[in-house]
């Protein structure tokens, strides 16, 4: 049965429990506290249990992210009732390559005994701006561009304008896109970052995440119309400039989407040997 998680105290209950009645568990899921606490606030993630170990859901509008705590030798035929619901199941994988011999490959192929997948494969990418260097570079570029996109980070007002720019070219199954009332408060925190043309429409935007000293980039989206003129250029030497509390940034890019990836290396990041996949279970699908 799938029940609401009620706190972050129920959820790490529900975890501990898990370990102490069953050995060798495999796991995806590495929330965050404040995150739990806000997916609970919102009364969107779920749990279920059975034999083999305890699953969570967070739903989004177009899917639910699937984490686990499992054992893949539990003999048991219980199914999950996950399984049934109608949105599809999106379950990320993170490793470090190369894993043809790492605990990821059987776990990958676990699940696609029970009906995932594979759907995508992002690399991670970073930049270290703690080198006054590196950081001083990312200003320069910055300066000598920002004036042509009057580049500013958004208010609540814009929250509308922002959710349609990323809708338009962002996979929703693939990315984790928040809803209006979640933006709204993201932009007053001032963590979205737009450029806009000459009546003030914006026409790019990103999203930085701030974890500690390190910031996880995300969302970089610049309008049909207004590619190929700098701006996602502009966009990420503004989020390095408009800022000191950083030492690193990071970011993950799809492994087929070569524009991006260019981009990102012109900008000095590295790719760090992570590899995220991405396994999706859909019962449209299996129809």
């Amino acid at each position: 049965m799938i029940n609401e998680v009620q706190d972050l105290a129920h959820f790490s209950n529900l975890v501990k429990q898990t370990k102490a009645r069953i050995k060798s568990l495999k796991t995806n899921c590495y929330l965050f506290p404040q995150e739990i606490t806000k997916y609970c606030e919102q009364h969107r993630l779920f749990f279920e249990e059975n034999v083999q170990g305890l699953l969570f859901l967070r739903e989004r509008p177009e899917c639910y992210s699937f984490y686990f705590y499992l054992s893949l030798n539990q003999e048991g035929n219980e199914p999950f009732e996950a399984f049934s619901l109608t949105k599809p199941l999106v379950l990320d994988l993170t490793f470090t390559e190369p894993d043809t011999l790492s605990p990821i490959a059987e776990i990958r192929h676990f699940w696609q005994t029970k009906g995932f997948s594979f759907y995508k494969r992002y690399q991670q990418m970073s930049q270290n701006i703690a080198d006054p260097e590196r950081k001083l570079k990312a200003c320069q570029r910055f300066e000598k561009q920002k004036d042509r996109f009057n580049v500013k980070f958004s208010q609540a007002a814009d929250a509308p304008r922002i959710l349609e720019l990323w809708k338009s070219s962002l996979d929703e199954l693939s990315t984790a896109l928040p809803e209006l009332d979640e933006l709204e408060l993201i932009l007053n925190a001032h963590q979205v970052l737009a450029c806009h043309d000459n009546s003030g429409q914006i026409i790019a935007a990103l999203q930085i995440f701030p974890y500690g000293k390190i910031a996880a980039i995300d969302h970089v989206v610049v309008d049909r119309a207004y590619r190929n003129l700098g701006l996602g250029t502009v966009l990420l030497n503004g989020a390095i400039a408009l800022q000191n509390e950083f030492q690193k940034f990071v970011l993950w890019v799809d492994v087929n989407n070569f524009p991006a990836k260019t981009l990102y290396e012109k900008q000095d990041y590295l790719l760090t040997g992570k590899i995220s996949d991405q396994l999706l279970y859909s019962k449209q699908r299996e129809q």
